[in-house]
């Protein structure tokens, strides 16, 4: 008998990867009433690199299959910017998914 794993497995099984393809960060960008925010750009760099800039409309991935540490902002013109950083992760064949929800308060 064989003993198949989508993406792990434990004591010896066989692993076997999907071809699916997993965002590695999703952002939902809210208000301060905590309801979805269309436009918001979400900048982000991964490991230090290069910065890259999406639009972002009420939620978005950011990029696909890349671990590393992501260091992200989300702004939008009259609100305040919402910063943090994510360390994501990845097992034996996939970026483990994070979400961030950054909160813009109007300013």
């Amino acid at each position: 008998m064989v003993i198949l794993a989508a993406c792990g497995g434990s004591g010896g099984d066989t692993i076997v990867c999907t071809s699916e393809a997993r965002a590695s960060v999703v952002a939902s960008p809210l208000d301060q009433l905590s309801q979805p925010l269309l436009g918001v750009q979400v900048s982000y760099r991964i490991n230090g690199g290069t910065q890259t800039t999406v639009n972002c409309d009420s939620s978005c991935s950011l990029i696909y299959e890349q671990a590393g540490r992501f260091d992200l902002t989300a702004s939008k013109v009259g609100y305040a910017n919402s910063s943090t950083s994510i360390n994501v992760t990845r097992d034996v064949c996939h970026v483990k998914s994070e979400s961030w929800q950054p909160i813009l308060r109007r300013l």
